[in-house]
């Protein structure tokens, strides 16, 4: 499996799990470059890009700041083809860290239609995940929810206290697969990406 990371300027939490090897591809985007020097000093494949409207460095990979994408939908243009797994850092931190609540929808936006065209993966933090569509063997201990971005067919088996035994559609954001609860293993199913958000 291809891994990448994708580095965006706000701080995350000091705990925060994050494993790469020096030649993985870590893309730092505008203000995310300040995080080269400290989380990201081993890395020796990186490139950066932006706009430098957040940014103190001025980036590999200069973007006008009048654009009608933001630096991330450039930035995911970058990606090498056989990427099927990409962690993000500073771009989903915790919300007591989150200034721009209109940025992290948007850059989901960007993430979801990526995810939706490519089966990429996305690892938003430690209790976040961004699942293509597909079937996915999940293994959660505790609380969880699903978030829909559009009508979605779900099938959800295994260890779990409400499970969708056949496939069924799901409306967008709809709560009928908000705070489920999960004892082990379990297999998913879905026709479109689905958010993954787990409690612990």
């Amino acid at each position: 499996m291809q891994k990448a990371i994708l580095v965006g300027p706000c701080q995350e939490n000091k705990n925060r799990k994050l494993t790469y090897s020096p030649d993985t591809l870590v893309i730092f985007i505008d203000g995310g470059l300040k995080h080269q020097k400290t989380q990201f000093k081993k890395a020796t494949n990186w490139l950066s890009i932006g706009d430098q409207d957040s940014a103190s460095f001025k980036p590999q990979i200069k973007l006008k700041k009048r654009k009608n994408e933001s630096d991330l939908f450039h930035a995911l243009r970058l990606l090498p083809k056989n990427i099927s797994l990409v962690e993000t850092y500073g771009l989903f931190p915790e919300l007591k860290n989150e200034n721009r609540f209109d940025h992290r929808l948007f850059n989901l936006g960007e993430l979801y239609r990526l995810s939706q065209n490519t089966g990429i993966t996305f690892l938003l933090n430690d209790h976040q995940i961004l699942l293509p569509a597909g079937e996915h063997n999940l293994d959660i201990k505790g609380e969880f929810s699903l978030v829909s971005f559009k009508p979605t067919k779900i099938k959800i088996t295994g260890k779990v206290k409400y499970p969708l035994k056949k496939p069924t559609l799901i409306d967008m954001l709809s709560s009928r697969t908000l705070s489920n609860r999960g004892a082990g293993p379990m297999i998913l199913q879905s026709n479109q990406p689905l958010l993954l958000i787990t409690m612990s």
